[in-house]
């Protein structure tokens, strides 16, 4: 179980600066991210709208869904640091065009259409809270319009958590570099893990030990 989780991280990940684990914490925010994209999911019909984006932004941050308007940065999570993301003009339009190759069919369906979803939606940055949740609901969503029993929810981000910094170093390698096998492979054997653990949330005492 451990070398299965160890394969998440990256050669870069002993580099990075990351918060201590604390998988309590992150048991109760699964649940709660499953238990959104599940509600939110029971009202969908097929091609999404930007409707439904801004619906679930809604459920998940308890705001008004809208895209955003002003700058927004990510920082690191020392403080220290901070990636301004994409002006909120661009935002919008990448959006727009998302939606349309969405609608298209142009991703694909399965894990391939999930995880350019999920980078797609962190790299556009369109709502000042929930990109992240909302990338992680749509990786879901694409699995399950894939045959994933209605039940599962890969808990992505306890994996990401785990990871110690090897989902967003690959992340970036595909945003800066159109290096996408490792956030594919990446992902692949987060599937693998979760399989493993009886398709259920990832809980602390599965994983304690990593």
């Amino acid at each position: 179980m451990m070398a299965a989780m160890r394969q998440l991280r990256h050669p870069l990940s002993p580099h990075m600066r990351m918060p201590a684990l604390d998988l309590t914490a992150l048991a109760a925010i699964e649940a709660n991210e499953a238990r959104i994209y599940q509600e939110w999911r029971r009202t969908l019909r097929w091609p999404l709208s930007i409707n439904d984006i801004q619906r679930f932004i809604s459920l998940c941050t308890r705001g008004d869904g809208a895209l955003r308007t002003t700058p927004v940065w990510i920082r690191s999570h020392d403080g220290r640091s901070q990636l301004p993301m994409v002006p909120a003009d661009l935002s919008v339009e990448r959006w727009a065009e998302l939606m349309r190759q969405l609608a298209d069919g142009a991703f694909g369906v399965g894990m391939r259409a999930a995880v350019q979803l999920l980078a797609l939606v962190n790299n556009a940055h369109a709502f000042g809270d929930g990109n992240g949740r909302l990338g992680r609901a749509l990786f879901n969503l694409c699995l399950h319009q894939a045959g994933l029993p209605d039940e599962c929810f890969v808990p992505l981000k306890t994996l990401t958590v785990v990871s110690r910094g090897g989902y967003e170093i690959r992340l970036r390698e595909a945003e800066l570099y159109g290096r996408w096998d490792g956030l594919y492979a990446y992902h692949c054997t987060a599937v693998d893990i979760y399989a493993w653990l009886g398709k259920t949330p990832a809980t602390p005492d599965m994983i304690k030990d990593v």
